[in-house]
This record gives structure tokens, sequence and C-alpha cells, in this order.
């Protein structure tokens, strides 16, 4: 069912969060609605294999404007989709992952890491293609179930609709799951959303971590909490993982040592405050 929610505000999608985080001549500054609001470029990947035995399908560039990046893991036969994008980009991606010699009806599992617009409005639209179950953490529920459409940002990131769903397994922290014999460890990652949370795989002895949004646009309209986000950003840096996905982005190697010590400082700071105090009014 499509939900619709009322809304008389149209901002640029950006985030404060990056005020202190590394700019270039590729980044974009925006001054929109009275509000100083910064977007970090994010490369804009075709379809294709990103490290052993996973695949990004989805994203700006890749699917609709306003996807998140979906990955897709192979896991010998059987897959895994994190995150589902947008019912907009929701054919692109299939398209995608038909394009790259798979079948839309081996996805044995769907793993939302929250529920925003961007990540979950397309789990409707996959749905009617494969029998895949939908798995997301207890504490998002409210979002995509149609209970409570604004933690589902759409009125920022969509058209204020949301395609909403009820999951087929909801989780919590250290629950796992297998896709054919290929383990999947729930890692609750609190801070942007309650429920945010990631996959914990392992493949060849290489760590891989899908960690949803971390350094995500915050709000108290969807029950941001820094404190969280400090604890969830440590969190993922005692994990120690060899590649690193994100909602928008993904790292490895050299790559992950300055995402790590951005994180922590970019808390420290207290540069993610700024999208949280009333003083700043974003939202």
């Amino acid at each position: 069912m499509k939900t619709k929610l009322s809304h008389d505000m149209s901002i640029k999608l950006a985030n404060d969060l990056f005020e202190k985080s590394k700019i270039n001549s590729n980044d974009t500054l925006y001054i929109s609605s009275g509000y100083k609001t910064i977007t970090i470029s994010v490369p804009y990947n075709a379809p294709g294999k990103i490290t052993e035995n996973v695949f990004q399908v989805g994203g700006a560039g890749c699917s609709a404007g306003f996807d998140c990046f979906v990955y897709l893991i192979d896991c010998a036969g059987k897959f895994l989709l994190i995150d589902a994008g947008t019912n907009i980009g929701a054919d692109k991606i299939k398209n995608n992952i038909s394009q790259l010699g798979f079948n839309i009806n081996d996805i044995d599992k769907i793993f939302i890491t929250h529920g925003h617009y961007d990540h979950a409005d397309g789990v409707s639209a996959f749905k009617k293609s494969c029998k895949a179950e939908v798995i997301i953490h207890e504490k998002d529920i409210d979002a995509v179930s149609g209970k409570n459409i604004e933690k589902t940002a759409t009125q920022y990131l969509g058209d204020g609709s949301f395609h909403d769903f009820h999951p087929d397994i909801i989780v919590n922290d250290g629950y796992n799951f297998k896709v054919n014999n290929l383990k999947c460890d729930v890692v609750h990652l609190p801070g942007h959303t309650p429920g945010n949370s990631g996959i914990l795989i392992e493949i060849n002895g290489k760590k891989i971590l899908f960690a949803g949004d971390i350094l995500g646009w915050m709000s108290e309209k969807w029950q941001s909490n820094l404190s969280e986000l400090e604890k969830s950003i440590h969190k993922i840096i005692n994990l120690k993982p060899d590649f690193y996905a994100t909602g928008h982005g993904w790292y490895e190697e050299e790559d992950l040592e300055y995402q790590f010590k951005r994180m922590v400082a970019m808390v420290e700071d207290k540069v993610v405050n700024l999208v949280l105090t009333k003083k700043h009014k974003l939202f």
C-alpha cells in the first residue's frame, strides 16, 4: 500500500554532517531555503562487481537518482540483496541484476538496513517479482509498516509517499541467518535511525561489513541519536572489516583508516550534532 504524507517543505538534499570533512573541487556547496548545506559527491558507478562475490546493482547513476547503493551478494547460486532502493528505481535494479547474468527469482533474502525511503521504498516492487524473505531490525518497523511515515524521511528524499510493507523476519543485534552456506551476522548500528543495522559476512577470509547509513542525515523526526552513533562508530572500528560498504559508498584497504578516523573526529567535534539542535532548524 502506498501511504501519502502531506508536506509543504522542499529543501535540497544535503547534509551538514560533512562540514569538517575533506572538501575538494568535485564537491558541491548549496545554499537552499536559507540553510547552509554541503553535499559530498559520490561516484556514479555502473552495475558490476566491487569485491569478491559482491556486486553493486543500484545507486545514483546506476538506477534511480535517490536510490541508496544496493548490493547483491552471490551465495553460491542463491542471493542476498542489501537494501532495495526506491520503488521508482526498482525496475532498473532488476534489469541490472539480469544484465549481470543473475536471476531475480534466485534472491533468497532482502536485508533492509533501515527504514528510509531511499533504502526501503522498493521492497514492495521486489516482493512482486520474487519470493525473497525481507529482514529488518525491530526498531525500524514503525517506519516501513506505515505506522509513522515521517520516520521514512520521504518528505525530504521522495515525494512524500512510501510503499509500506511488513517484513518476514524481524531481528535484533546478534541474530544470524544463512543464505545457502554463507553465514550472515546482524550488527545493530543505531544513531542515524534507531534500527539502522548492518550485515557482517566473511568470504575467503575477508570480512565484509554492510553498514547502512552511519554518517547519514540526522533528525529528531526519525529519532537520530548522537550518543548511539558514537557507540556504533566504535563498534565498526572494533570489528575491523576488510571491506566496508555503506548506503552511499564503499571503501577498502587504504580508504578504511581514513574513513574511520574521519567518523571519530566528526563525532568528537560534535559536527553531527549540528543537525540535531533546534538552533539550526534544518527540518
